[in-house]
């Protein structure tokens, strides 16, 4: 049973020689984050690391938590140098860092470098960027109404550190180019279907099309991105996984 992850699990197979749609429905979670300072204190490093989360901005595809992580991490969210960063860095338990993640509206590619090693590619489309703008909207307006008194957005180009929401009346759509973006939730790769021309795993034994004895249990399945936190979701695929496994050895046997 290979279960690698959705950038493993395909490499392993490409690097074994089978093809198909191998690599094919990459996709995650895109996302960026902002940071807020306070007068009060906050402690990142304290408490659930995502304790809070608005639903309300589900309907455009989006998902807004707050994140809790070591001052090592929150520190490169920090705009500045020497003196001035120091200054900032001093005030971390000041600090609040939120992100926000978003359905992308593009499927990627998870394929081998000229090395062999995974090489995986995730394009943003128009959509996608009309959705980091109202990502960042909803995230600059939060920290301030929450009584942040400087919000750093993280856009190149853009002011490092704004005093008021109106601020970002100056920016247009972002490019994601310009924000420290990060892929998490990843996902297919080796995508569950009955059709081998666009799928890989057989849903009815979780078995790689055409390599008997080679089952897949992992995030690689998924055909898209969930819109959620996916540990529940593999969790469960993978227990059916193992059921259809046991069940198609049994029959195996049994004939």
């Amino acid at each position: 049973v290979l279960s690698a992850g959705a950038i493993h699990t395909p490499w392993l197979l490409l690097r074994s020689g089978i093809r198909g749609a191998v690599g094919s429905r990459f996709t995650a979670h895109p996302g960026f984050s902002v940071a807020g300072m306070f007068d009060h204190k906050v402690d990142l490093s304290s408490g659930a690391t995502q304790g809070y989360e608005v639903t309300s901005v589900r309907k455009h595809g989006l998902k807004i938590e707050a994140l809790g992580m070591p001052k090592s991490i929150a520190a490169a969210r920090l705009p500045g140098a020497g003196p001035a960063f120091k200054s900032l860095s001093d005030r971390f338990d000041q600090l609040g860092v939120w992100v926000c993640l978003f359905r992308p509206e593009r499927h990627g590619t998870l394929g081998l470098s000229l090395l062999g090693r995974p090489s995986a590619k995730l394009a943003i489309g128009a959509g996608d960027r009309a959705r980091i703008r109202i990502g960042l909207e909803h995230l600059v307006k939060l920290f301030f109404a929450a009584g942040a008194r400087t919000v750093f957005p993280g856009i190149a180009g853009f002011p490092s550190a704004i005093d008021s929401p109106a601020a970002l009346d100056r920016l247009g759509e972002p490019f994601p180019s310009q924000l420290s973006m990060v892929a998490t939730h990843l996902f297919g790769g080796a995508v569950l279907g009955t059709d081998p021309a666009t799928s890989v795993v057989d849903p009815a034994s979780f078995q790689v099309h055409g390599v008997p004895g080679l089952h897949v249990a992992d995030a690689s399945l998924l055909p898209t991105s969930l819109g959620v936190n996916p540990q529940g979701t593999i969790m469960a695929l993978s227990r059916i996984a193992a059921e259809r496994i046991h069940s198609s050895a049994r029959a195996a046997r049994a004939a």
